[in-house]
């Protein structure tokens, strides 16, 4: 074989996976130890899970290398067009700077809720009840994020959901800028907050356009099970579903 072909490593899924299945015995576990037990473990369990372990985490038995498998495998479009209850998670907003002026404070917040056919609004989510996200205008990223915030939604195709963001730091009289990632066609038959980067449209459109690039909102969401079923899923804090 010629040296110029080189070997391919195998994926993050495959390595993840066998880290695993090692750390675990070959996933016939290690008889009643749990998982904070073992650092190494729980390290990959947490780069896996994308959280900490916890008091009610697994055992290390075959449970554990099954749950971590199922949470590695990629997603497809199909996770996100079944009704059931979603988890979200609002991982990052960015603003463009270009839309205030330099020196100001502002607040980034962001609210979720669903709107009925008749136009009327129910509140989901709102980052307010965890404090302010401030940042000044030519000095600092005008961003802010709520990675240990997720929440849940129940969702059937058809459901209009709007997540708004908005600076909740305005004078006496000024309006505070919104902007807003609103559902799809509902017809769509897609969950509207799914996982990844989407641009934001501001309530009123400035001039020149504002750039996609800088002013949109990265989501991690996932279905956590089906309508009216219990959720087993352990967050940072407990979300509450909403109906």
């Amino acid at each position: 074989m010629s040296n110029s072909r080189k070997r391919q490593k195998p994926s993050l899924f495959k390595r993840l996976t066998y880290l695993l299945l090692l750390a675990t015995g070959g996933g016939a576990g290690v008889g009643g130890y749990a998982l904070k037990d073992h650092p190494a473990v729980q390290a990959i369990w947490t780069l896996v899970m994308g959280k900490p372990a916890g008091d009610s985490s697994p055992a290390i038995d075959g449970s554990l290398v099954s749950d971590a498998i199922d949470a590695l495998k990629p997603k497809t479009h199909d996770d996100f067009r079944r009704a059931g209850i979603y988890q979200v998670t609002i991982k990052k907003v960015e603003l463009d700077p270009t839309l205030f002026k330099a020196g100001r404070t502002v607040d980034i917040q962001a609210r979720v809720h669903k709107r009925d056919a008749r136009g009327r609004d129910t509140t989901l989510w709102d980052s307010r009840s965890y404090g302010e996200r401030l940042a000044v205008v030519g000095k600092d990223e005008l961003s802010a994020g709520w990675p240990n915030r997720p929440f849940q939604v129940e969702w059937t195709p058809g459901d209009r959901l709007v997540l708004e963001v908005s600076d909740r730091k305005t004078g006496l009289f000024a309006e505070p800028k919104r902007f807003t990632l609103a559902s799809p066609n509902p017809a769509a038959g897609e969950f509207p907050l799914k996982s990844g980067d989407f641009p934001l449209e501001p309530a009123h459109k400035p001039e020149p356009p504002v750039d996609p690039r800088i002013t949109h909102v990265v989501l991690l969401s996932q279905r956590a099970g089906d309508l009216g079923q219990q959720n087993p899923t352990e967050v940072a804090e407990r979300p509450i579903v909403i109906k």
